[in-house]
């Protein structure tokens, strides 16, 4: 009986399969390491503002507090508008060394240290999200108006893990767990159709002399935010 030996087809069959199942396993590998790597990017601004010294952080914050001090003093029955001027670094200082000592659990505990940048008149906040080979940065987008006097809605743009789209309905609700330990009147709402936040403010400063803060706008100056508004006096 004759030796059946494989043909040529066979042979090249057996190669086209090998060669096929290799690329394939390649490009898998490959797709699954861009995606980790995307999903690990940092923004830039968010590494410079993490890397910032405690000491820093602490001498920033002093200033946030000084300049609203000085804010306040110079409100008066006869010029009662006021304005004040925060650059990014001192937003980030008071986030980092004010802002979260004084409000205990404000944020789910997947969620840690939030920065902003002010990018093209628009607010970017960068936080990190999960933990351990899970952890990411989280990158939102956000505008903000104020509808009338002493309201104003900060809006959610854009949500990005990384660099990978990140769902906006996740966002919707650790918003809702959030807003329930922030001591402030505010209520999660849509705006067309994107998650968003209304805050109404009622600051009273100075007890003793009865002044009432009214924000009424704010908007971007190079890397600063500016608020604005009027003041009234009650008796």
């Amino acid at each position: 009986m004759e030796n059946m030996q494989p043909s040529r087809w066979y042979y090249r069959l057996s190669l086209i399969c090998l060669i096929g199942f290799s690329v394939a396993a390649l490009l898998t590998i490959g797709f699954l390491l861009s995606l980790y790597y995307a999903l690990k990017a940092e923004p830039t601004f968010y590494q410079k503002a993490i890397a910032v010294s405690r000491e820093t952080q602490t001498a920033l914050g002093n200033e946030v507090v000084g300049k609203a001090k000085s804010m306040f003093e110079e409100i008066s029955p006869t010029d009662s508008h006021w304005e004040l001027k925060l650059s990014e670094e001192e937003i980030n200082a008071y986030l980092a060394a004010d802002w979260l000592a004084s409000n205990p659990d404000p944020l789910p505990p997947e969620i840690r240290n939030p920065r902003i940048a002010i990018e093209n008149d628009r607010l970017e906040l960068a936080c990190e999200v999960g933990e351990g080979t899970l952890s990411g940065v989280l990158r939102l987008t956000l505008t903000s108006r104020f509808p009338e006097p002493n309201q104003c809605i900060i809006r959610l743009r854009e949500a990005h893990l990384g660099m990978v789209p990140f769902s906006k309905e996740k966002i919707r609700l650790w918003l809702g767990d959030g807003l329930k330990n922030i001591k402030a009147d505010c209520e999660l709402t849509d705006e067309e159709g994107d998650p968003a936040i209304r805050i109404t403010f009622n600051i009273v400063p100075d007890k003793r002399r009865g002044i009432a803060l009214r924000p009424e706008e704010a908007r971007f100056e190079g890397n600063s935010l500016v608020f604005s508004g009027s003041a009234a006096f009650g008796k």
